[in-house]
């Protein structure tokens, strides 16, 4: 799901780098002390038959199952599971989501330990939100797990094998990943935004986009300029299929479905692919999700601006 939360904590990625920065001053850039690996966590992920990938957090004493999702910017507690919690919302903190079904207000509660794995953090501030993912005969979804949890940490995602291992941030921009197969290396595009997300080309019809990994996206989207400018005619959308879906917000969001002539992902080439088209707004060109991403292992470090796509994995 493509969620961005307008900080509850302001600028949160920016103050942790600047602290990661200023820890790592006296280490030299790339150097075999700096680009060392310290394994922080090794989480088993779960991933249901509607390709949902969730982990279990612990918050508070209570264990939640959170969709593990890189499109999200923050860590998400949705309102039906603030009851099992016992926490109450703290009315000094608001955010606002913004995604496909527009703009939400978010409330926000204060957490006194939130336990991921290995890894206990005190007095986080969580956004908490009206949506419900769950759906008959997937697994209960009870919030997000998103980038102002897991972004603190280098991120070995590996999907294919149902893991993810956090390891302690690295002073290591031109560093590998700690697989002998290190697959693609993406270089952040210019036009990428800075907030901590993972992006990635991708080409629809021969044409460069730019694309957000986002694993709570259970299908691939494109935005309609991005399909514009990919050659696709608005009298040919027109004829397209109509289906209605949930974004982030209470609202519905009405989306076409458009067969592609070609999509290329770092070397994979999928012909004829299916897409579903949101209105202009999207907050990427190109979603990519879990048809993609449940096939692939990625690297993403906090610091620098290259991530690592390996070669396309069958999945356990």
């Amino acid at each position: 799901m493509s969620i961005g939360v307008y900080p509850l904590r302001r600028f949160w990625l920016l103050a942790f780098m600047l602290s990661a920065l200023a820890a790592c001053s006296s280490v030299v850039p790339d150097s075999p002390e700096a680009c060392k690996f310290d394994k922080v966590t090794e989480l088993p992920v779960r991933i249901d038959r509607f390709r949902h990938p969730t982990v279990t957090v612990e918050i508070d004493g209570k264990p939640l199952n959170l969709l593990l999702d890189t499109g999200s910017n923050s860590t998400i507690i949705f309102e039906s599971a603030l009851d099992r919690t016992g926490l109450r919302k703290d009315l000094r903190y608001h955010g606002v989501a913004s995604g496909a079904g527009g703009l939400t207000a978010l409330d926000a509660v204060r957490a006194d330990v939130l336990k991921l794995g290995d890894i206990t953090l005190r007095d986080e501030i969580l956004a908490v939100a009206p949506f419900n993912l769950t759906q008959p005969g997937g697994d209960a979804i009870d919030g997000l797990l998103g980038f102002s949890t897991i972004g603190k940490y280098d991120i070995d995602l590996d999907l294919p094998h149902h893991r993810m291992t956090l390891y302690r941030a690295r002073f290591c921009p031109n560093g590998r990943p700690p697989w002998d197969d290190a697959g693609r290396l993406v270089q952040r595009a210019s036009t990428a935004p800075f907030d901590g997300r993972p992006y990635a080309p991708i080409a629809i019809n021969g044409h460069t986009q730019l694309g957000l990994l986002d694993t709570g996206a259970t299908s691939m989207f494109i935005a309609r300029p991005a399909a514009l400018a990919s050659g696709v005619a608005e009298a040919e959308m027109a004829a397209d299929q109509k289906l209605t879906i949930s974004g982030a917000s209470t609202a519905k969001v009405e989306t076409i479905v458009h067969r592609f002539e070609s999509l290329n992902f770092l070397g994979l080439a999928i012909e004829h692919p299916t897409l579903g088209v949101l209105p202009p707004g999207s907050s990427a060109a190109v979603v990519i999700g879990m048809p993609i991403l449940a096939s692939h292992r990625v690297w993403i470090p906090v610091q620098g601006r290259k991530i690592h796509v390996s070669l396309p994995m069958k999945p356990d």
